[in-house]
């Protein structure tokens, strides 16, 4: 439970059909814009393992922003300038679209114009801030010194203006309501298994066999290793998410330049505060920081948390998103935090791609990005999904047993409901699952796909149960 927990809608349209034209698997932002952009044309299916935006989507903070961190300087420094502005200009567009569908369709999601400001706190940090200020300025946007609007350590400041906040489950409700009529939407779907046979598909799912003649994968991380390798393109970075009562005049959104990410923003009479972020990999420091991040929210704000819950962000190593496609399978992930304006830009790309339409901005997110950066971040990558796996192996828990059934390790975790039978190992590629106490999930430290108390898949990549029967149990 979260800020943005409302009621759900309920889907009239919702028929298990064995032919689609293009099957949308996740119902997240990006594949309900990607089924807002096809549905005219073509016979739109989407899945979701879950409900409706219940994943990635329900945990975001909802900032419609181009001022993401550092990414111009970064992407300045991967590749070149006009890289950077390429990238500049796809966000902008992603906000227009945003914009445009929100207002041509009236939708009520609570839409805020606000100024987004970027601090460094650390002396390391202002140097960062400087050269992405310097970037910025280069590409034509006006940044104004300032001190942030509210009490917090920061050293220097600036901030842009046209950005904007919204209630991100009214908004994908309200795209909810503008599809579900002509897309046939199944919840609690889980894709297992995807295969090409001729020119279609055969997907399997939790319910049966589909058909389909494309299939878009808008997952927040694929469950595939092949045909595109993406646990060693991108990397996993969970970060806390705590909310309270605070009262200000005036609304904005702020974020600093450090690794460890401070990201702030409001709603209503609430402020939203995001930190303590560490990769997947380093997972003693992850339960470490529900504390921190409580006491961090109290000692900066001066009132109690009301919610407190964590999200996870699939990351590239230039900060950009990535969008693969081969014989009609379409990928999208690491939007490095900012799925919103990333969401609306690389749904539109890959709608062109289905429709054979140009697109500016199709070679930035297509194309690999080849460089010894991008090499050096794989042999980095390759190295910490290695101490992912060692850790499950050395990460110990008092409150859970090991128990062998017919052969296999499983994990045991005993409350009032009874035994909680679970398999060890990740089903993605195996790594050795950690059992988080404070949410009671099954976690995995290599790539962060996460299992409820029972087993049933959560996030992905995995997507299959690893709920063990116990005949003696």
């Amino acid at each position: 439970m979260n800020l943005w927990d409302i009621k759900r809608i309920k889907l009239a349209n919702s028929n298990f059909i064995i032919n689609t034209d293009i099957l949308i698997v996740g119902a997240g932002i990006e594949g309900l814009l990607c089924a807002y952009n096809l549905s005219s044309k073509y016979k739109v299916t989407l899945i979701d393992k879950d409900k409706v935006s219940a994943g990635i989507t329900s945990n975001t903070t909802a900032k419609i922003s181009y001022i993401q961190k550092n990414v111009y300087s970064n992407i300045y420094k991967y590749h070149n300038i006009l890289t950077a502005k390429k990238y500049l200009d796809s966000q902008i567009a992603g906000t227009n679209i945003l914009l445009d569908i929100i207002t041509k369709n009236k939708i009520d999601c609570d839409l805020e114009n606000v100024d987004s400001y970027l601090f460094a706190s650390t002396k390391k940090g202002n140097k960062v801030l400087r050269k992405e200020k310097q970037c910025l300025e280069k590409m034509g946007i006006k940044c104004t010194d300032s001190k942030l609007p509210i009490s917090f350590p920061n050293l220097k400041c600036f901030y842009v203006k046209d950005t904007y906040t919204i209630h991100p489950l009214k908004f994908t409700y309200g795209i909810l309501e503008l599809i579900k009529d002509r897309v046939n939407i199944l919840e609690n779907t889980n894709l297992i298994k995807v295969k090409k046979s001729y020119d279609r598909y055969i997907i399997k799912t939790n319910k049966g066999i589909m058909l389909a003649k494309k299939v878009i994968i808008t997952t927040n991380y694929p469950y595939f290793i092949k045909p595109f390798y993406i646990p060693l393109k991108t990397y996993v970075l969970k970060e806390f998410v705590v909310t309270g009562k605070y009262k200000i005049d005036k609304h904005f959104s702020a974020i600093n330049v450090e690794e460890d990410s401070k990201s702030i923003r409001f709603y209503q009479d609430n402020i939203i505060y995001t930190s303590n972020s560490n990769r997947i990999n380093n997972y003693s420091k992850v339960q470490e920081s529900y504390k921190k991040c409580r006491e961090d929210f109290i000692k900066y704000f001066k009132t109690e948390p009301t919610y407190l819950w964590n999200n996870q962000d699939v990351c590239t190593y230039d900060g950009i998103p990535y969008i693969k496609s081969k014989d009609n399978l379409y990928v999208i992930t690491g939007f490095n935090g900012w799925g919103l304006t990333n969401s609306a830009i690389c749904s539109k790309i890959v709608c062109d791609l289905i429709n054979k339409t140009d697109n500016k901005y199709t070679k930035l997110f297509c194309k690999d990005r080849v460089s010894l950066y991008y090499l050096g971040f794989i042999l980095v990558n390759m190295f910490y999904n290695i101490k992912g796996y060692i850790s499950g192996y050395l990460y110990k828990n008092k409150i859970i047993y090991s128990k062998n059934i017919k052969g296999l390790k499983c994990n045991v975790y005993e409350d009032k409901n009874g035994l909680h039978i679970v398999n060890s190992k990740c089903p993605h590629m195996k790594c050795n699952l950690i059992f988080n106490e404070e949410e009671h999930t099954w976690d995995c430290p290599c790539h962060a796909s996460r299992f409820d108390i029972d087993g049933n898949p959560l996030i992905g990549p995995a997507n299959v149960s690893i709920k063990v029967e116990d005949e003696k149990s």
